[in-house]
């Protein structure tokens, strides 16, 4: 058997429980990272040392992307992961005639260390980097829009998708139950969150929960229907994930903070509440974490 037909295989027992965007990353890597090189090779013929030789090919730009560019550390990793992730299912399938050897040798490609991306993705805001940064934000929402990121913790996703109905200002809670992705083919759609664990009900604080209730008042002056199904930002329609990130850097490069990514609210709210609490298992209870 062949890459490319074990990969229909994969795609096929995989589709009742994964969702349409996981799907379409799978076949963007495969297609973007393995169906030329190994697509058309039969399994038994992929070694272990190959592959290692092909991790340090793309490593050292032998390998360009579409646009001529070099694939990133974490790109590789992804490629390396789901080539392993195919050879492995074909063995337990019995699809391949793998030696032992073999077996053993896919166990020691390991992924490549980023030593300046685990620098970068630990970059966090203090409360006091978080206000700086707060000082240059001239706008209302998009103040309530950080500061929710910051004190909630939510995902991009989760905060693109809330909805009126899912904010109770009586009882100051934010419920999460949707998120927003990107789909090839079909552009920003709605989805359940990603786990179990990620449906939950967010406690917010008295200001935070001020500020929603002013934007709430605003926005009902400028409908005459119920805008409980609205979106909280952006009315009728979400923003989009490209407009968040536009907004959020424009911000930051009038601000003096550390260049912190979209993703480090998350990571900040974290150090915020373990800081308070040291209670590890409620605050990644409080981000949705499965475990």
């Amino acid at each position: 058997m062949k890459l490319n037909e074990l990969f229909e295989l994969y795609l096929e027992d995989i589709d009742l429980t994964h969702q349409d965007t996981t799907l379409d990353s799978i076949r963007y890597v495969y297609n973007s990272g393995l169906a030329k090189k190994y697509g058309n090779k039969k399994l038994e013929s992929i070694k272990f040392k190959d592959i290692k030789k092909y991790q340090k090919e793309l490593l050292n730009g032998k390998h360009k992307t579409k646009d001529g560019k070099t694939y990133s550390i974490s790109y590789i990793n992804k490629i390396i992961a789901l080539l392993k992730r195919l050879l492995k299912y074909a063995n337990i399938m019995s699809y391949g005639d793998f030696s032992v050897t073999q077996i053993r040798g896919l166990e020691s490609v390991t992924s490549i260390i980023d030593k300046k991306a685990q620098l970068d993705t630990q970059i966090i805001w203090s409360i006091k980097d978080f206000n700086n940064f707060l000082k240059v934000v001239d706008n209302e929402r998009d103040r309530l829009l950080f500061s929710i990121l910051y004190y909630t913790g939510m995902r991009k996703g989760e905060l693109l998708s809330l909805c009126w109905k899912d904010v109770d200002l009586i009882d100051q809670t934010i419920t999460i139950n949707t998120t927003a992705c990107r789909v090839k083919g079909k552009g920003q759609c709605i989805k359940p969150p990603k786990s179990k664990s990620s449906h939950r009900i967010i406690y917010i604080n008295k200001s935070l929960n001020e500020m929603l209730l002013n934007h709430f008042i605003k926005e009902k002056q400028n409908y005459t229907s119920n805008i409980k199904q609205h979106y909280v930002f952006g009315g009728i329609k979400m923003i989009s994930f490209s407009t968040l990130g536009r907004i959020f850097n424009k911000y930051k490069e009038k601000s003096n903070v550390t260049n912190m990514n979209l993703h480090g609210f998350r990571h900040s709210h974290a150090t915020l509440m373990l800081n308070l609490t040291n209670d590890v298992y409620n605050v990644s209870k409080r981000l949705g974490h499965e475990n």
